[in-house]
């Protein structure tokens, strides 16, 4: 699969996990799936139409990011990017940078 996830300077790792998401915006809360990420950024996946700049809650139950397993961690993320994803069980598919994620 050849996106705007494989273009990042860093090694993307394969990692797929469930995630929620919550708009800051609207309030909407729901379930997706994260499929990889690196140290700079992630990629997930969601029926939830979101805008580049939008910034978003993003919990994730097992967090690569965490160096504790079993941890659910919580960040704020702001949207890069958004792709339309025709052969995926989703919408749509987003990349957010890591510098922009803070725990909590």
């Amino acid at each position: 699969m050849e996106s705007k996830n494989d273009r990042r300077t860093t090694k993307r790792i394969l990692y797929e996990t469930p995630v929620s998401q919550e708009n800051l915006e609207s309030g909407v809360f729901t379930y997706c799936t994260m499929y990889n990420y690196s140290k700079d950024g992630l990629y997930f996946e969601s029926d939830t139409k979101l805008n580049p700049g939008e910034e978003i809650f993003i919990g994730i139950e097992n967090s690569p990011y965490c160096s504790s397993p079993d941890v659910y961690e919580c960040y704020h993320a702001v949207i890069r990017w958004r792709e339309d994803k025709k052969d995926s069980s989703y919408k749509f598919g987003y990349g957010t940078p890591i510098g922009r994620l803070e725990a909590t």
